[in-house]
Order: C-alpha cells, then structure tokens, then sequence
C-alpha cells in the first residue's frame, strides 16, 4: 500500500499479533501521515518484558484499552496501573460488544455504524485522550485490533483525508494477523450468537468500512463535523490533525 511495506507497518512483538503504525498513509492534500506517533493494536495482556521495552523505546506515552469490563477482568493489560505508561481504559460498546438477544448486528457494517451513532460519548472521550497528549506515540487497542480499534483509526485517517480505499485497505491488514488470534476469539463467543453469526463478526469485511465512512458523510456531513457533533472542540480537531500529519 502506498510503497510501504509490511516490515515498516507492523511492530513485531512477542505478546501482540496485530500491533502497527498507521503512518505514511498520503492524505488527499498531499499531505502524509506521521510515522510512530499513533499505534493501533491488539489485546497487551500477553506482553513480555522485552515487548514492553520496545513500546517504551517507541516512545509510546499514552495506551487506552477499548475493551469491556469482562474482557479487562479475564485478559488484565500488563500496563493498566499506570506505573510505567500512562492507561486509560474507555469501553467503545457495552458488554458483549454490545450484542444482546434483543440487538444482535447482522453484519460488520451494522456494528461499526451502531458504534459511530450508539458511543459517541466513549468515542468522545477516546479522541479527546489522543488530543491531550504532548509528544510521543499514542496507542489504543481492543481485543483483535479490528472491530473498535478499526472505527477509531477510520475516523483520525478520515480527519486528515487519507482516501476511503486506504483506509479500508488499512481496516484489512488485520486479516494477515487473525489467525494466531481466532483461537481465543472464538472461545469468547457470546452465548447470544451462534456459531456462524460469530463468524461474520470476527471476519474482516473491507466494505464494512466503506459503509461506515459513507454513513458519516451522509449523517453528518464528514467525519469533521461527526466530530464536532459529539463534542469534540476545534482546538482538539486541530490537535488531533498535528498529531496526525506532523
């Protein structure tokens, strides 16, 4: 993608499957998305010693886990006191990923449009996190990397213009990375769906994220507006746009 290759996009640890740079991605102005000041990521509750170490060598400074109560309770993030990194943990969804008998998605897209409209205050609060940060590599993550760790990473590549298509693509890579995870998402499966509902949702679904970008320029005018619209100021939108292109 863009002449950048795997070895430049991924962060090879130990503990972590699905950890990467989402840098070097041209935006429609020209522009380029900075290198090694947002990570998106997997689960960290596997870390070793030394996985830690390249994080602090990469200078991340901030790490905020998306995942739900269950799941910090069953996979605890070897970085949640706080004592060497700074940790915030912000659920995207409620519980379950926000599925239930009552709501149960009928497909990525849903999902990811359900976040978009349904977590706008977590969602808020997440970008608010990664506005506030001075210097550095800031990193989130879920349980995959793909689903909520996805719909943030649309939304700050969406901000700076980088094309739909990249984006997307960028959504994608996960695929590479989900067969060493599948095994633990798969012993995860809420009691509420069955077996071939879960995995629609585990997939990778490239036009889940087309759908999900084209609902917010057709709801709310771009994911500028879509930002201003929860809440976040114009003094964060220009932040969030020097952590990203700087």
């Amino acid at each position: 993608m863009q002449h950048v290759t795997e070895k430049q996009r991924y962060i090879e640890l130990s503990g972590a499957a699905n950890v990467r740079d989402i840098g070097g991605y041209r935006t429609q102005n020209g522009q380029e998305t900075a290198w090694h000041r947002v990570l998106r990521a997997d689960s960290l509750h596997q870390l070793t010693a030394e996985d830690k170490q390249t994080l602090r060598e990469l200078d991340v400074r901030h790490i905020i886990d998306l995942r739900f109560e269950q799941e910090l309770a069953q996979a605890p993030n070897v970085f949640a006191d706080g004592s060497e990194i700074k940790y915030d943990s912000v659920s995207l969804v409620t519980g379950n990923m926000g599925i239930s008998i009552e709501h149960l998605p009928k497909s990525l897209a849903e999902m990811y449009i359900g976040m978009i409209d349904e977590s706008q205050e977590a969602i808020r609060r997440v970008i608010q996190i990664i506005a506030s940060v001075d210097g550095g590599a800031v990193l989130y993550h879920c349980t995959a990397g793909k689903d909520r760790t996805g719909v943030i990473s649309a939304l700050l590549l969406a901000l700076v213009g980088v094309p739909k298509d990249i984006i997307a693509a960028d959504y994608a890579l996960t695929a590479a990375r989900l067969e060493s995870i599948m095994p633990a998402l798969r012993a995860h499966r809420p009691a509420a769906l069955t077996v071939e509902q879960y995995e629609v949702l585990i997939g990778i679904e490239p036009q889940a994220m087309f759908d999900t970008l084209n609902h917010l320029d057709s709801k709310y005018d771009g994911t500028e507006a879509y930002l201003r619209t929860i809440g976040v100021t114009e003094n964060e939108i220009e932040a969030l746009k020097r952590r990203m292109t700087a």
